[in-house]
């Protein structure tokens, strides 16, 4: 979504990341295709359009809400300029860490803000950029309230029936279900707000995906395998590692196992992803962009 679609609810966020799309060159060690792209007019343009994001999603932090920005990027005007320009706009006030010399993060301060880069040859992992703002006024927190033209709703009994088999029973208290029949678990907290997230929001995802019901059909999501949700009662089968490379490849065809039913693939105790074993062969319920193709 665009962050000026945020305004549009009625809610007010604690934390707010701005993990703003940039120039890229933090990425240049890694990528050549990031060096090629690279020009002044596209630095120019990252900024303006940073700016604009930070502007749009600012009014949804409450007062006293931390504001967090990054960028993949070093020079100052995508990043100690923004930060320095959005927080003289709106009284931001920065707040400053003390970081262990060690850790080879570097400190950078413009007008009183601080920020923080992280090169890599100085630390592992890419180079980035990140800085902290605290909200010190605006709007009184907006009242978070359930609507009835949200589109997330309780589980019907029968539906929880169908979830039930593949859950922990102490988890299906936390199931939401999308008019498209994704089901999702969340925590308390997430929960009592999700009626109004969704209806103000477009959902891709939340919470934990558990499945999806199709009338009187439950298709457990490859999420829930990996999650501590699932039922013990649900079969687990222990595989070799040639085994679990060639399930994680999506190119295991069979397995020996008594159990013709929904099954996960384990390694060394680790929860792989979903199977049916059809006693001649099996389906691969593992997602197909998530398989290994090395």
């Amino acid at each position: 979504m665009d962050p000026n679609e945020f305004n549009k609810s009625k809610i007010l966020y604690d934390i707010i990341l701005v993990d703003a799309p940039c120039s890229g060159e933090g990425m240049f060690r890694k990528d050549k295709n990031a060096i090629a792209e690279w020009s002044v007019e596209n630095v120019n343009l990252c900024a303006s359009r940073q700016q604009r994001i930070l502007q749009d999603i600012l009014p949804c932090l409450k007062p006293g809400g931390f504001l967090i920005y990054s960028t993949c990027t070093f020079n100052d005007q995508e990043n100690i300029d923004n930060i320095t320009l959005i927080g003289n706009k709106y009284a931001m006030q920065p707040i400053r860490f003390e970081l262990p010399e060690k850790w080879g993060i570097e400190e950078v301060t413009k007008s009183g803000f601080y920020g923080y880069h992280f090169y890599p040859n100085k630390v592992r992992g890419e180079g980035l950029f990140c800085s902290v703002l605290r909200k010190e006024h605006g709007e009184n927190v907006k009242e978070i309230f359930h609507t009835n033209r949200s589109k997330l709703r309780s589980l019907e009994k029968s539906e929880v029936s169908l979830v039930g088999t593949f859950m922990k029973k102490e988890s299906l208290a936390n199931l939401l279900i999308h008019e498209n029949g994704d089901v999702y678990h969340y925590s308390n907290e997430t929960l009592k707000m999700m009626h109004t997230l969704a209806n103000d929001y477009r959902l891709v995802y939340s919470g934990t995906k558990c499945g999806n019901i199709n009338k009187k059909l439950f298709i457990p999501d490859h999420a829930l395998a990996l999650s501590d949700l699932v039922s013990p009662e649900i079969p687990r089968l222990e595989m070799t590692l040639s085994e679990a490379l060639d399930f994680l490849r999506r190119s295991l065809t069979k397995v020996e196992s008594e159990a013709k039913s929904w099954t996960i693939a384990c390694y060394n105790g680790t929860q792989l992803g979903w199977f049916k074993n059809l006693g001649n062969r099996i389906n691969n319920y593992l997602p197909t962009e998530y398989r290994l193709r090395m």
